[in-house]
């Protein structure tokens, strides 16, 4: 089962189409409000899930820095 633990992977606004219909302010705003305040393409969240669901990945606690 992917996720069993249910974490968050996804600190960055999601480029989708409704991304895509935004004005630009709107756009700007969203992706302020985001963790790390950066916008990406769908597969990069689903990459980090897949990652973390390795059997070989066990990981209690991840400390990310960012800049």
């Amino acid at each position: 089962m992917l996720l069993k633990n249910k974490i968050t992977v996804a600190p960055i606004v999601t480029k989708t189409d409704m991304f895509d219909q935004m004005d630009e302010k709107g756009r700007v705003e969203m992706i302020e409000s985001s963790a790390f305040k950066l916008s990406g393409a769908p597969k990069e969240p689903t990459n980090v899930a897949f990652f973390l669901d390795h059997p070989i990945v066990e990981l209690q606690r991840i400390s990310i820095k960012y800049r």
